[in-house]
């Protein structure tokens, strides 16, 4: 199933460029409200119905990977004794692992964001407030669900991270 989601800064018309047909377009309007990552995940959300389908989805924006990824999750939760987990693995493509952790308190600036999507999906913020996310999803992903290929640039914080996570690292400079 693929979803566009287009955005007002994209410099290309999707339909008709990337493909002719889509089953899901969000529309720019949806994208411009305020607290648009919240609303992102909602619209997921509402489209993923089925955790037998493939989901592709398509924008020029990272603030879609998070809300793709956050909804995707708890499509594919789990009841695990008394608590909930998912059993959704991501192959992230990218040559930084996107961990840098944020301050919730202070402006969002995108480059700030793009290196903190991974991280706002695992819940961590530096005073341990899990509730503290830009999508406001449910259920926070672990480390270990991801299966990183391209990582380039990694410092010895995110690497410790990623070693002690068990994460599964593909084609790096490690």
């Amino acid at each position: 199933m693929f979803t566009v989601v287009n955005t007002p800064y994209d410099p290309i018309n999707n339909v008709g460029t990337i493909r002719n047909e889509f089953d899901n377009v969000i529309e720019k309007g949806t994208y411009e409200k305020d607290d648009m990552y919240e609303n992102m995940y909602k619209q997921f959300k509402k489209i993923f119905a089925d955790k037998n389908k493939t989901y592709v989805n398509i924008s020029t924006d990272r603030a879609i990977s998070a809300s793709t990824i956050s909804a995707l999750n708890e499509l594919h939760m789990v009841r695990c004794g008394n608590k909930y987990e998912s059993d959704l693995k991501i192959l992230y493509i990218d040559s930084i692992p996107d961990l840098e952790i944020n301050n919730y308190e202070e402006k969002l600036t995108n480059h700030r964001y793009r290196n903190s999507v991974v991280s706002n999906l695992l819940t961590l913020s530096y005073d341990e407030d899990i509730t503290k996310t830009y999508t406001k999803h449910l259920l926070p992903l672990k480390l270990n669900q991801f299966i990183y290929v391209g990582l380039q640039e990694i410092n010895s914080a995110e690497e410790n991270m990623l070693v002690s996570s068990e994460s599964c690292i593909i084609s790096t400079k490690i």
